[in-house]
């Protein structure tokens, strides 16, 4: 049998203290919301280069395959939206840069 547990009013104040001081002082930080919206920035634009006419041929053959043969557009874009949320933080920054960088060794680096 499982039971509940129960705070009393003090300690659930107390809990509540912590939680609004973390929500002010780390979510709502400067040093958290720069990389928060560089990466929506990273997620959109890779998203979107994938997306276009010929995006796909820059994903990998399986999932370019599961591409092929989806029959809906909104298929299509749900396999490109699980590919780029499956994508590790090193890895979506590695492709976005593969996208815009001058160098050309790093256009040439396999996905």
């Amino acid at each position: 049998m499982l039971s509940e547990a129960y705070l009393d009013d003090e300690a659930r104040l107390r809990v509540e203290i912590l939680k609004q001081y973390t929500f002010e002082s780390m979510i709502y930080s400067s040093r958290v919301k720069l990389p928060e919206f560089r990466g929506y920035e990273v997620v959109k634009n890779i998203f979107e280069a994938l997306a276009s006419e010929k995006g796909y041929l820059m994903m990998p053959d399986d999932v370019r395959a599961r591409h092929r043969i989806a029959s809906t557009q909104a298929q299509r874009l749900r396999i490109i939206c699980d590919f780029v949320a499956g994508m590790t933080d090193r890895y979506a920054t590695e492709f976005f840069d593969r996208l815009h960088s001058n160098a050309g060794h790093s256009m040439f680096k396999p996905v």
